[in-house]
């Protein structure tokens, strides 16, 4: 009996992101904004010439960068540790606070980010 359906695409989970990314957005990603990377032994596995990594070697950047955020988020005090995710989480890069203005003045225009087919681009908010 053989398995159907098509194989996985390897993914890099982003300590700063708080989310999995596919290796192509990843490639596209790390050239603009460099804190998506973890700063692990296992981003090595991610090459700067096309970040597709073996197969059976993705796991263990998921497990090393689990291992980095149960340690920066988990404390010993159950609000403490909802504090540092609550933190995470509005420290992420693209994240616009609910209570932070969108301003459209000339000067400033506050801008998201959007991973589309076509590769990173900023689109208005």
């Amino acid at each position: 009996m053989t398995g159907g359906g098509r194989t996985p695409t390897e993914r890099y989970l982003s300590c700063a992101l708080l989310n999995r990314i596919t290796y192509y957005e990843l490639d596209i990603l790390r050239r603009r904004v460099s804190s998506v990377l973890n700063r692990l032994g296992t981003d090595a596995l991610y090459g700067w010439e096309g970040s597709q990594p073996p197969r059976n070697k993705e796991v263990l950047q998921a497990w090393d960068a689990i291992k980095a955020l149960n340690q920066a988020l988990v404390s010993a005090e159950e609000g403490e540790s909802l504090q540092r995710c609550g933190k995470a989480v509005e420290n992420r890069p693209g994240y616009l606070r609910v209570n932070q203005p969108a301003s459209r003045s000339a000067k400033c225009q506050v801008r998201r980010f959007s991973l589309g087919r076509f590769g990173w681009r900023p689109s208005a908010i």
